[in-house]
């Protein structure tokens, strides 16, 4: 089991210790300790201030629940 803490220091989370698929940006992890969602950790070199911003403004946009079941979205 790995552990991640959110940017805000909010959440804490409970990963498998293998991701269960990866690309380009990162790894993608089931979360234990919340069974209906995942993680996706961005690797060393595409975690960059660009990055961070584009999420942060992600984050704050609240998308139509039936839109928001079509993508996988940031929610921390």
């Amino acid at each position: 089991m790995k552990l991640f803490q959110s940017a805000s220091g909010n959440n804490t989370y409970y990963t498998q210790e293998t991701p269960f698929a990866k690309g380009g940006e990162g790894q993608i992890y089931e979360v234990i300790n919340y069974y209906d969602k995942i993680a996706k950790i961005y690797t060393n070199d595409k975690r960059t201030e660009h990055q961070e911003r584009k999420l942060k403004q992600m984050l704050t946009v609240k998308l139509d629940s039936n839109v928001a079941k079509q993508f996988a979205w940031p929610i921390d």
